[in-house]
């Protein structure tokens, strides 16, 4: 079952049980490499440096065919909704972690880059619960409206790639979740 995310429309699409809370525990739990996310900003010579002032959190990519078999079923149904050709995932998944302090400030995820097509839909799953951390609020904007994305554990939020999104600073805890792109 997906519905609407806020009401009225353009919305992001709201598929709420996408995974089982039992299922989002695992993914938390595996033992998955984790990195520092790294969002370069040039420096005053024009040499790229990492901004930790617009992106801070840790990755874990996530590879497992359950996992990724999930998340086509979930883009072909947001393909449809939103009108665009059928889409795929062309690169892993991450569980993206924000510890205090943690954010990532507005932004879209459509950067056109030679030679590889873009990015057409985001798409993102809560894993922690909303009691695991504070503030970290994940807000959608598109057409002056602002959406505020559910928090419920296992449910994806989907939405077209341009529409500007950030991820507020995380105040206490860690906000976990899981996301993903169609190309």
């Amino acid at each position: 079952m997906i519905a609407r995310a806020a009401v009225g429309l353009p919305a992001p699409l709201l598929h709420p049980a996408l995974f089982a809370e039992q299922e989002c525990a695992d993914l938390l739990a595996a033992d998955l490499p984790i990195r520092r996310a790294e969002m370069y900003s040039p420096d005053v010579d024009g040499a790229p440096l990492v901004d930790s002032r617009q992106y801070s959190a840790r990755l874990s990519f996530v590879t497992w065919d359950w996992v990724l078999h999930r998340l086509q079923a979930a883009l072909t149904a947001a393909s449809e909704f939103f009108g665009f050709p059928a889409l795929q995932l062309r690169e892993a998944p991450r569980i993206a972690r924000y510890d205090v302090g943690g954010l990532f400030d507005w932004h879209h995820d459509a950067a056109d880059q030679p030679g590889t097509p873009p990015r057409r839909l985001t798409g993102s799953v809560p894993l922690a619960p909303a009691d695991a951390y504070a503030g970290g609020e994940f807000a959608i904007q598109h057409q002056g409206a602002v959406h505020v994305a559910s928090t419920l554990v296992g449910a994806a939020t989907l939405f077209p790639a341009r529409w500007l999104h950030r991820v507020a600073p995380v105040t206490e805890g860690t906000r976990a979740v899981l996301v993903f792109w169609g190309y």
